[in-house]
């Protein structure tokens, strides 16, 4: 799904008008959904108790629409516009004539104070005072009523926006209203996934306004979806086996580092491999033969720090006929003689590769191996990861994590997934697309070996490598989304990922 700029949306909006989709039409198909979408969030809605906040624009006849909807369900919210009513947009007042039809309070407020009880008492508060135009700072009696929003801590809807956030930065003003929930309209706006706006946005849902597939057109920044993925993931054939689904090798582990190698196996089975091998060093084997069950394991010789030893590289090399897709470096060590080992498997074994952690680590100095590569890579580094391969800082990096992984893509020509809050996928064509599922939980050893082995898992079933990153990143955060919405972020660990990979591919 496409990503915008305010600009790009505006463009967008005026040629849905042009083939007959008009404002009126948008707005009120945005209302009509906003509370639909409130509908299958809190089935208790009817309970509670509903304030809706206006702005003096167009934002603001979103919640008014929202609010008509709300009395059509049952449910009479109160409605209080922020500034004089005379000088709302003309699409708002016409969907206020059609409010004061009903017996849903309004309100003018031009002072705080008005609001406080009002805010305290409310189970939950629709934000429609800026959208996709809001630009600078917020003043005033808009920036006193979102502090106050801010300290009472209801449960906040935003319409497409939190207000005080920036559609095309992510820049915030202080005050910016932080928001449990965003319904972003029509398509995603740029803004809503950079921090530090994402930090206010809450969960995303993407609401329908009604504007036509055909005036939409592509772009190079695009949101994972679910509905993109889906068609990616047919169905199992009956006569299959275990060789219909690829043999994943992955070469990680080290001394103390054993449980990496066992998340990346498992990651990789649970994510539907037919087979997986793991090369390990020969001392650790036995432990790796009862960490693992449905495993196979490969025995190679280790140097004196029990990392791989690069005397085995022609045993790996062997072995690789045999194999679909290698990922190497989880927990493998920094030892020189392993980092030169995965140097050279990175630059002369032209097989399809994920290449993570220390084999990141490995690369440094050392990039332009990867231009040499004839075959498929994808590369997963964190943002201290991506200090090696850049030289850049981290800050920098946090700061332009779109621009970064693009540059990286398509300089070396390979897959680039970015991880972090809002994951960055990046292609050597210059495509890019963002992650939207995953939550602060996953902030957790061992959580990304666990992606390394879904992205090859995925590749050896034949899933192209791009779209092998862009399911990879999504069913990993969703697997974490499920584990949160049963019993919460804090103490999740990667482990609890593997266990529910099975039923986030199910959901896809």
């Amino acid at each position: 799904m496409r990503i915008v700029t305010s600009s790009e949306m505006y463009g967008i909006e005026e040629a849905a008008e042009r083939r007959g989709v008009s404002r009126g039409i948008m707005m009120e198909n945005a209302g009509k959904n906003i509370v639909n979408t409130l509908v299958k969030l809190f089935p208790d809605f009817k309970k509670k108790k509903i304030c809706i906040l206006c702005g003096k624009g167009n934002n603001g006849g979103d919640g008014l629409v929202a609010a008509r909807y709300l009395e059509k369900v049952g449910v009479l919210p109160e409605v209080e516009i922020l500034g004089k009513i005379r000088e709302i947009s003309l699409l708002a007042k016409q969907n206020l004539t059609l409010l004061r039809k009903l017996k849903i309070k309004i309100r003018e407020v031009t002072n705080v104070n008005e609001l406080k009880g009002k805010i305290r008492n409310s189970d939950i508060v629709i934000d429609a005072i800026f959208g996709t135009g809001f630009k600078g700072s917020i003043k005033g009696l808009c920036a006193d009523i979102v502090r106050l929003l801010n300290a009472e801590k209801p449960i906040v809807i935003s319409v497409d926006l939190p207000t005080g956030l920036n559609a095309d930065t992510g820049e915030v003003s202080i005050p910016c209203v932080r928001a449990d929930w965003t319904f972003t309209l029509g398509l995603p706006k740029k803004g809503l996934l950079l921090f530090p706006g994402t930090e206010f946005v809450g969960r995303i849902k993407i609401l329908d306004i009604g504007i036509p597939e055909s005036v939409i057109g592509t772009g190079w920044l695009n949101l994972i979806t679910r509905k993109d993925l889906s068609c990616f993931l047919s169905p199992r054939r009956i006569d299959s086996h275990k060789g219909s689904y690829g043999h994943i090798f992955i070469l990680a582990g080290s001394a103390g580092m054993t449980g990496a190698a066992v998340l990346t196996s498992s990651g990789a089975l649970s994510s539907g491999a037919g087979l997986v091998t793991t090369g390990i060093p020969n001392s650790l084997n036995q432990i790796m033969e009862v960490k693992l069950t449905e495993v196979m394991t490969k025995p190679l010789p280790e140097t004196k720090f029990h990392s791989l030893s690069l005397s085995c590289y022609q045993e790996i090399l062997d072995f690789t006929k045999n194999v679909d897709v290698i990922a190497i470096g989880p927990g493998l060590s920094r030892v020189s003689g392993t980092l030169k080992l995965a140097r050279k498997i990175i630059e002369n074994i032209n097989l399809p590769m994920v290449i993570d952690a220390d084999a990141i680590f490995a690369l440094k100095g050392c990039t332009t191996i990867l231009k040499r590569r004839r075959a498929a890579t994808v590369i997963t580094p964190h943002p201290g990861e991506m200090v090696y391969l850049t030289g850049n800082k981290v800050d920098e990096i946090q700061s332009k994590r779109i621009e970064t992984a693009r540059d990286f893509a398509r300089r070396f020509a390979v897959i680039t997934v970015l991880k972090g809050a809002r994951t960055v996928v990046a292609s050597p064509e210059g495509e890019v697309w963002i992650n939207p599922t995953g939550n602060p939980g996953m902030a957790s050893g061992g959580v990304g070996d666990v992606l390394t082995g879904i992205i090859a898992s995925l590749i050896g079933q034949k899933v192209s490598p791009c779209e092998a990153a862009r399911i990879g990143v999504y069913i990993h955060g969703l697997a974490g989304d499920i584990i949160r919405d049963k019993r919460g972020e804090r103490g999740l660990v990667a482990s609890d990922i593997i266990n529910e990979l099975p039923q986030a591919f199910k959901e896809v």
